[in-house]
């Protein structure tokens, strides 16, 4: 099961600029200088009533994308190296990679994956072979190509398997010209493991002998559940079971006296009922940073009537038909 299969409205284009605080002036000068391709859909009715301006709405991964851009716009990153890596990003190179990777190789790397990839996503017997992988590439349609770009890989890296990967971008010192690439450490250990290296020396090399920015990406991920402007796009996305969406609606309607998520690492989350709980709280935007990211195995309600729900974490199916 890919990402495709388990987020399929990703492509949907819902967020708008104020919720990515960009104002409509400054996303107009990227488009024109080439950092963003953008095109208004309009649907009959926009062409029958002579629509001529329609409010710009973007899909998750441009949404990501323009996260990405706000972070090197603040560190003086120009427009030209900027429009660069977003060419990069929104890049489709998976064919040539898994026609470059033998079927051992290929199981190896799936393998480390999963290790790490959300509870019951994807069982061993379910990795596909090096022919359907690259027959199912061929023949994705052009809407769905951009869940095997670049940008596409690090969506799926954080939201499937729970990894922290970054941009890189590095440059050769007192020479002009960006370079940039995908870090995460599976792949690089995968990748250098070929020719005998160790990614992590290779990994100091560049930091020694380059130029180098890193961009986490995972942050910039959860900032769509900590944001109160962006969380609202959660549901449209599908971000979010309908049960989590019901543990949400409970802790807005303070109908209850403790909350606990059990969390996959140690540290649980315990929400106990106060006057001051409100989904603007710091609490509040954990709990959905940590039912967005699947970062929890199970979920316990006690009501003032000493009932109890619990919320087990399940993997949305794909819902197309």
């Amino acid at each position: 099961m890919d990402l495709l299969q388990l987020f399929p409205k990703l492509k949907e284009k819902s967020v708008t600029l104020s919720s990515l605080d960009i104002s409509h002036r400054v996303f107009l000068n990227w488009k024109d200088k080439g950092i963003i391709d953008y095109t208004p859909e309009y649907t009959d009715d926009d062409i029958a009533n002579e629509v001529s301006r329609k409010r710009i709405e973007l899909n998750f991964f441009d949404a990501l994308y323009l996260l990405i851009v706000k972070e090197l716009r603040s560190l003086n990153i120009d427009l030209n190296s900027i429009k660069n890596i977003g060419e990069y990003l929104y890049s489709n190179p998976a064919n040539e990679m898994f026609k470059g990777v033998s079927e051992e190789e290929l199981k190896s790397v799936m393998n480390d994956f999963l290790k790490g990839s959300i509870e019951n996503t994807v069982k061993p017997s379910e990795i596909p072979n090096k022919e359907t992988i690259l027959n199912h590439l061929e023949n994705i349609s052009d809407e769905y190509k951009i869940y095997f770009s670049e940008i596409g890989k690090l969506v799926n890296s954080v939201m499937l398997f729970g990894l922290t990967p970054s941009l890189i971008v590095y440059k050769i010192p007192c020479e002009e010209g960006l370079t940039p690439y995908i870090f995460d450490p599976i792949s690089e250990n995968v990748y250098f493991s070929k020719s005998g290296k160790d990614y992590r020396d290779e990994t100091i090399d560049k930091l020694v002998n380059y130029t180098i920015l890193n961009i986490p990406i995972r942050p910039l991920i959860e900032h769509f559940f900590e944001s109160d402007k962006l969380y609202r796009h959660a549901a449209a996305f599908a971000l979010l079971t309908p049960s989590e969406l019901e543990l949400i609606n409970i802790l807005r309607k303070k109908n209850f006296e403790k909350i606990i998520i059990y969390s996959t690492n140690t540290d649980n989350l315990i929400i106990e009922k106060t006057n001051a709980i409100d989904l603007k709280g710091e609490q509040a935007r954990n709990l959905r940073k940590i039912l967005g990211l699947k970062q929890y195995e199970k979920a316990e309600v006690i009501f003032r009537n000493d009932k109890h729900l619990v919320i087990k974490n399940t993997i949305k199916q794909n819902i197309q038909s």
